[in-house]
């Protein structure tokens, strides 16, 4: 999971880690980065769908090999 991560941009794994990891809510992230609250939304949301498909690609790779 780790590696996938990384392969995120800084922004999108920053906010995931402190989302989901750090337990930090939206409005504290937005306060944190200087983004408006719906900013901070749509960029979540964006973070989780190419995170979401970072991992269908690493299994798909996974189960072909």
């Amino acid at each position: 999971m780790k590696a996938v991560l990384e392969r995120l941009p800084a922004d999108d794994r920053a906010l995931l880690t402190l989302h989901y990891l750090e337990g930090w809510g939206l409005p504290q992230i937005a306060a944190q980065f200087g983004w408006t609250h719906t900013a901070t939304k749509l960029r979540a949301w964006r973070a989780r769908n190419r995170l979401r498909n970072l991992l269908s690609d690493t299994a798909t790779h996974d189960s072909s090999s």
